[in-house]
């Protein structure tokens, strides 16, 4: 018990290594949470300082998902509930870091390296789908968004998977949904604003 308890606090750390404030703060001697949309996340990174960084950042935070999910299955095996709850102390970590004020990202990024890492063959092709929505519409939350629920949904429809997956990727799916609730909402009403490829704002 104790061991678990140990986890779960060191995946939410990790979790706080939050790759867009560290990138802003080390290259740019700024808060990218006090420029563009205010998100500590590779999208904003993108509109704010350009592709380059962004794809850093995207990797950073899905690689800090990736490495977390191995950190538990080493340490304390496939046990359905402990590497759920692994699983969502990252992705909480990133979305409401404890060293910075709560105000993290929307966890995308962390998301798809959990996944990636509990089945490639959901989280590849939902990522694909989800650069194939954002450039079908321009609109990034709708990409993401969908991408998730594909994923979660799928997640149950495959043969054979893990119970830990199946449990997981629904409730990371819901976590997305509410990080992004103001998206959907503009998404609704016809106002989300349209991405604008190669121009940084």
């Amino acid at each position: 018990m104790l061991k678990n308890i140990v986890m779960l606090i060191a995946e939410y750390c990790i979790g706080c290594l939050n790759g867009a404030l560290l990138y802003s703060y080390a290259f740019k001697h700024q808060d990218i949470r006090q420029y563009g949309s205010g998100n500590a996340g590779s999208t904003n990174v993108l509109r704010v300082y350009g592709l380059a960084p962004a794809l850093c950042v995207f990797a950073f935070d899905a690689i800090k998902g990736v490495l977390g999910m191995l950190l538990c299955y080493k340490v304390c095996g496939r046990g359905d509930l402990i590497v759920t709850l692994c699983a969502l102390a990252i992705v909480c970590g990133h979305n409401w870091p404890v060293f910075t004020h709560y105000k993290g990202g929307k966890g995308i990024a962390t998301t798809f390296g959990i996944a990636l890492t509990m089945n490639p063959w959901i989280a590849v092709p939902a990522f694909t789908m989800a650069m194939l929505i954002l450039a079908m519409t321009r609109i990034m939350a709708l990409g993401t968004v969908t991408a998730v629920l594909a994923g979660a949904v799928a997640v149950w429809i495959f043969p054979n998977q893990p119970l830990y997956a199946r449990i997981t990727i629904p409730i990371l799916f819901l976590m997305t949904a509410y990080q992004h609730r103001g998206n959907i909402v503009r998404i609704i009403k016809g106002e989300e604003n349209k991405f604008e490829f190669g121009k940084k704002e």
